[in-house]
């Protein structure tokens, strides 16, 4: 799918789907063409993921009933935000990887 803007400049449009997901979310994107988002599974549950070259990767907060991947770095570190549920308590965590 492609579209034409304003000043002449095509773009295109690329989906992004997890594989196996029923549903994918992207959240962000740095000038490498990093992905960061999050997908849901065909158990229903919600996983954040970092796309980078092509491939996925699943991104888990440890014990956490769900976890976003929010942004990625603009330098092309792999240093995300990501927020995680346990229980009833949300909250924002820092992971460098």
């Amino acid at each position: 799918m492609a579209a034409t803007v304003a000043s002449g400049q095509t773009l295109v449009f690329t989906p992004i789907d997890f594989p196996g997901a029923v549903m994918t979310n992207a959240q962000g994107i740095n000038a490498q063409g990093e992905i960061v988002g999050f997908y849901t599974d065909t158990a229903g549950r919600t996983h954040g993921f970092l796309q980078s070259g092509g491939n996925f990767r699943t991104i888990d907060y440890p014990g956490a009933q769900l976890t976003l991947a929010r942004g990625i770095g603009p330098a092309g570190d792999t240093s995300i935000t990501i927020s995680a549920r346990v229980s009833q308590d949300a909250f924002p965590a820092m992971a460098t990887s």
